[in-house]
């Protein structure tokens, strides 16, 4: 089932917007329709990030993308300060909320488990004693997760890793595909960053520590509007496997027959810190700061290009050509975009009246974002045991043979519906 992707503003201080809005009407503008309108602090802004996270755990892929100027505070609402406390920004406080979640599914299974244990025992008992017929069947679920992270930037049109050395390292893109028909390779629309690294990661501390790590070979530089203006688009992501394996017993005592499935959930979640759209009056840039803030904007425009064309689509069922091919950052936010994910837009904007054409652009830009929709499913697999499977077929065959049995006995042309066991 496709939605729409979840668009909020965020209002940097000084603003004159009421934080209870969702519609802003700027004077000879069309209305600005939003899910949300915040003006409070980074906590305010993590409750929307919240419901990506819940989704998240439960195997769906999802991306958090913050958009503005220079200056509007992205990377202050993505990345804050990595402090854990009231200065974090949504990324840690969402990897938090990650692991705290994955605790409590497994105090879930294990609770869930001992007590099914607890009835069979009890009923158990009771069919020695003669008080039931048999006990009931029983199933335990063990849990287990594994988490990763990847910490790239685009610097102009170079992909680099953040994580895999004592300096950014160049990582070429690689399309992926997948059979078709007739065994044809079908491209998926994901690519694969080549080369990048890829990290365990076993506590929310530990992904902190290397985002710190990365955020400190992230290319940045000084400008009239800010004296640490980001240089490049800044992607972190958050892989996550979790593993269930269902062990289910069942049969009288003496008689027991056990059987077990394994289900997999496989997700991804990516924070999107993209650098600031710059107008070179205004950042007095010169030299190589010109010439980033000129690759700076090329990137945003093939974006914003790629934002038009996926909102045509939506609103007037459009199939013109989407220009995802057109830059590396396009080609990597492809499924965050128009794909499997669930996706939050923050557009950062700032309050300061002098400010007030960037922001209205970032505002209709955000807009459109809005009317752009995608198609999330859950990324889970479920593969049961040889013995699980012998088990099911015996059960499918004895109701078959049961069938043909009670045709036979009422006379001949029986009729058997195969596609209940379809």
């Amino acid at each position: 089932m496709s939605e729409p992707i979840r668009v909020i503003a965020r209002i940097r201080p000084p603003h004159s917007f009421p934080s209870t809005a969702t519609s802003l009407s700027p004077p000879s503008s069309p209305p600005l329709s939003f899910d949300a309108v915040l003006t409070g602090p980074t906590s305010e802004v993590q409750r929307e990030v919240s419901g990506v996270v819940a989704q998240f755990l439960q195997g769906y892929n999802g991306c958090v993308l913050a958009y503005g100027q220079t200056g509007s505070g992205k990377t202050h609402t993505v990345v804050g300060d990595l402090s854990g406390g009231e200065g974090d920004g949504v990324l840690g406080r969402s990897v938090g909320e990650v692991f705290e979640g994955v605790a409590r599914e497994n105090q879930r299974c294990e609770e869930e488990s001992a007590r099914a244990l607890a009835e069979r025992a009890e009923q158990a008992g009771q069919a020695e004693r003669g008080e039931e017929e048999d006990a009931p069947s029983v199933t335990t679920t063990g849990y287990s997760f594994r988490a990763e992270c990847q910490f790239l930037e685009v610097y102009g049109e170079d992909v680099r890793c953040l994580l895999s050395g004592p300096a950014p390292t160049p990582c070429p893109l690689r399309d992926l595909f997948e059979a078709g028909a007739g065994g044809r390779q079908l491209p998926t629309g994901d690519v694969e960053v080549i080369g990048a690294a890829r990290l365990p990661v076993p506590g929310a501390q530990r992904a902190r520590e290397l985002v710190r790590e990365g955020m400190r070979k992230r290319a940045t530089g000084a400008t009239a509007m800010n004296d640490a203006s980001s240089r490049s688009h800044a992607i972190f992501t958050l892989f996550l496997e979790q593993t269930y394996r269902a062990e289910t017993e069942s049969g009288e005592r003496g008689e027991e027959t056990q059987t077990s499935s394994v289900t997999v959930r496989r997700s991804h979640l990516n924070f999107v810190d993209l650098a600031g759209s710059e107008r070179q009056k205004r950042t007095q840039a010169t030299g190589r700061r010109m010439r980033e803030g000129i690759s700076i904007n090329k990137g945003l425009l093939v974006l914003g290009n790629v934002i038009a064309a996926l909102a045509d689509r939506a609103t007037a069922d459009d199939r013109s050509h989407v220009p995802f091919r057109e830059s590396k950052l396009t080609r990597i936010l492809r499924t965050s975009l128009s794909g499997n994910s669930k996706t939050l837009f923050i557009a950062a904007v700032s309050g300061a009246p002098e400010d007030a054409d960037e922001t209205l652009c970032c505002l209709r830009y955000a807009t459109r974002v809005k009317s752009i929709e995608v198609r999330a499913v859950a990324n889970e697999t479920t593969r049961d045991s040889a013995a699980a499977m012998v088990h099911r077929l015996t059960a499918e065959l004895g109701a078959v043979a049961a069938d043909l049995l009670r045709a036979a006995e009422g006379g001949g042309g029986g009729y058997y519906e195969w596609g209940r066991f379809q």
